[in-house]
């Protein structure tokens, strides 16, 4: 008798989900392009609204058993589902929105501090030059200025080893003096 009675309600279940099926294969046959056009009107992309009625219909068919018998208003309950789908993609979105907003402002501050400190290192630089010995100095800005070894040689009428060796020391000058300035350790 067991036997006879789980096989009453396994036909009852197999009727039921069958009678789901083909609920919500009209309700999704019927409804589908209404809730994928409730969700465009919202979203404005055609692609956001098509997953946003993918994911009312998911959620529909997730719980179908539970509502299939006491459904009275469909359409409404599908465009309210809708409805809720919308209002939270635009939530997440605000929030990504903000999060956006905030990593501009931290990396534009970082930007600005960068020139900042760039501009400070630039002024040191410039007052360590100011400093040089005549010879060193004019090589480092002629250097600074794009020229080229050899025209620098030629400017200043000295062997191009002289310029090597007048920008090898410039150049050290100018770290140690920067270094000193901003007390960074200076490399030996």
């Amino acid at each position: 008798m067991k036997q006879d009675c789980t096989y009453d309600i396994g036909a009852k279940n197999d009727l039921l989900a069958l009678n789901n099926e083909k609920y919500f294969s009209d309700l999704y046959t019927h409804y589908w392009y209404k809730v994928f056009r409730h969700s465009y009107e919202y979203t404005g992309s055609k692609q956001e609204a098509e997953d946003m009625a993918q994911e009312v219909f998911l959620k529909l068919w997730q719980h179908i058993d539970r509502i299939s018998g006491q459904l009275k208003n469909a359409e409404g309950y599908l465009f309210i589902m809708a409805r809720n789908s919308c209002h939270n993609h635009y939530k997440k979105e605000q929030r990504k929105q903000l999060r956006y907003k905030r990593y501009c402002r931290a990396q534009a501050e970082a930007w600005v501090h960068d020139e900042i400190v760039e501009k400070e290192i630039n002024r040191i630089a410039m007052r360590a030059v100011q400093r040089l010995p005549e010879k060193q100095k004019k090589v480092f800005i002629y250097r600074d200025l794009g020229l080229g070894r050899k025209e620098i040689a030629a400017i200043l009428k000295v062997s191009v080893n002289t310029i090597d060796a007048n920008i090898t020391i410039a150049m050290k000058k100018v770290q140690q003096y920067v270094s000193r300035e901003l007390n960074l350790p200076t490399a030996a």
